[in-house]
């Protein structure tokens, strides 16, 4: 069974484009973002207007609002002062002392923040299906948000690439949204912690918190989306099998 060839268009450009911003956050969660990061939120910020315009998230309106305030003092700094700035608000989020933000699921959501706990086992086995493998570079678990996003960004590149494979699609769009609804049951609280940091810690760089806004609410809209193509998907079928 393939889709018409109108169909296959509209489903490529939404799957890139929804690839391009799981790099995007998978990008500012791996580690403290480089020189060549300055400019690149200014290329998304359209893309997320539009998003609002479709979906009135109050999330990525906050986010969005953050990011417009990350870009204008991104506009004020040369990059060796952004690398420096980049450092030291992202280890101070992300690893340093009691308060740090958890960015596993299995430390957010396990008793004591225990490392490779139930949702790792979850993620690790939608990963094996697909035989991802995160980056041998990268030394943090598995259920990291840096390799979950990276994991959804391959998994839509591929979709977009297997348009002519309806069954194929299908599974890929599955396990997109098992991953999402994974998680989105820790988004709330991790998007809660990092603002609270930033409350006490007053950074003047509003990536992170922008981030954490827009990670949560591109979440909520992006599985409605998917929830809606896996819905057409499956009426597009019954029509052929009948």
């Amino acid at each position: 069974m393939e889709l018409d060839e109108n169909i296959q268009t509209a489903l490529k450009d939404l799957l890139y484009g929804r690839a391009s911003m799981y790099e995007f956050l998978a990008l500012i969660f791996k580690e403290p973002v480089k020189e060549n990061f300055k400019g690149l939120s200014a290329k998304f910020l359209p893309v997320l207007k539009n998003i609002v315009q479709e979906d009135d998230d109050e999330n990525l309106k906050k986010g969005i609002t953050f990011l417009e305030e990350y870009i204008a003092y991104e506009n004020e700094k040369d990059e060796s002062e952004l690398c420096h700035i980049f450092n030291k608000t992202y280890t101070s989020l992300f690893y340093l002392g009691m308060n740090s933000v958890p960015a596993t699921a299995s430390g957010a959501m396990s008793p004591g923040g225990t490392m490779k706990q139930e949702p790792w086992e979850y993620v690790m086995n939608i990963y094996k299906r697909w035989k991802f493998t995160p980056p041998a570079n990268f030394l943090e678990p598995e259920d990291h948000l840096y390799v979950q996003m990276k994991f959804l960004e391959k998994l839509s590149t591929f979709c977009a690439s297997s348009l002519d494979n309806v069954e194929a699609l299908q599974s890929g769009i599955k396990d997109s949204l098992d991953v999402i609804n994974q998680l989105l049951k820790w988004s709330d609280l991790f998007q809660g912690l990092v603002n609270k940091r930033y409350l006490i810690s007053k950074y003047d760089c509003k990536l992170y918190l922008a981030a954490s806004y827009i990670y949560n609410g591109f979440l909520h809209y992006d599985k409605k989306i998917m929830e809606s193509v896996q819905s057409q998907l499956g009426e597009y079928g019954a029509i052929y099998e009948k």
